[in-house]
């Protein structure tokens, strides 16, 4: 009995520790499985939050690409606005001088955008010409510039205006002095219908040795002033001898 007794007790703790290792191993198991879960879990995670951030990216490029589109078609309807803005009064060819001025609407301030420089306008910067009307109806004339920087020395010269054509009345002569006179031809002007004043002209001479583009503004939209260049050289003029004059960025008077 007694050897019997002791063989039962024998296999007891055996039995014990087999069921501790299977339990032990059993544990072991869930964690891997956890473990390689949490991986699954984060990989797929990241892999989730990488393709939100490149479609954030896309996004973000496609807002991009959509405002400069909208800016770029923005530009193109201003300058279309600018064209379809740009009218040309009609001119005689065998004259060389547009059908009709609106004197009123010529009067003020101009500002010369470019010219064949000439021996008086040598160094100017910033140049003006302002017409008015004199007591016995001619035309005041007063021509402004700085000398060689928009600082610079100031000068003036002042004249007087005779319409030679009151048909069209863009025909003048200016005389800067009593025995000295030269041709002042208007050539090219803005033919928008208003009473508004005109926006933008062009004065030349009988013998287009003169050529003046004037605009109401000291700066003209490159959009206009190409059109404009475009007319004169259709029209015979050599726009390569034109002196771009330098202007202040807007009128400091305004």
């Amino acid at each position: 009995m007694t050897s019997k007794a002791q063989g039962v007790n024998i296999w007891i703790p055996l039995v014990v520790m087999l069921s501790l290792i299977f339990i032990v191993s059993c544990g072991s198991g869930e964690d891997t499985d956890l473990t390689d879960g949490d991986q699954e879990s984060v990989v797929d995670g990241d892999k989730e939050s990488s393709m939100d951030g490149d479609v954030e990216d896309s996004e973000e490029n496609t807002t991009t690409d959509g405002d400069d589109d909208s800016f770029e078609d923005e530009i193109e309807e201003e300058q279309e606005a600018i064209v379809s803005e740009t009218i040309f009064s009609s001119y005689i060819d065998e004259e060389k001088t547009v059908a009709y001025v609106d004197l009123p609407r010529y009067l003020g301030k101009w500002y010369e955008i470019a010219t064949y420089t000439i021996p008086f306008q040598d160094g100017c910067t910033g140049s003006t010409a302002t017409y008015g009307v004199n007591e016995d109806n001619s035309i005041s004339v007063t021509n402004e510039c700085f000398l060689e920087s928009l600082d610079g020395e100031y000068k003036i010269d002042t004249a007087r205006a005779e319409i030679i054509n009151s048909e069209t009345n863009a025909e003048l002569i200016v005389y800067f002095t009593e025995a000295f006179g030269a041709d002042y031809w208007i050539i090219e002007l803005d033919g928008s219908e208003s009473e508004e004043p005109y926006e933008w002209a062009v004065v030349g001479s009988s013998l287009s040795i003169f050529l003046w583009v004037l605009s109401r503004n000291p700066q003209i939209e490159d959009t206009r002033l190409e059109m404009i260049l475009d007319r004169l050289e259709e029209r015979g003029y050599d726009i390569e001898k034109l002196d771009f004059t330098l202007q202040p960025e807007e009128d400091d008077n305004l």
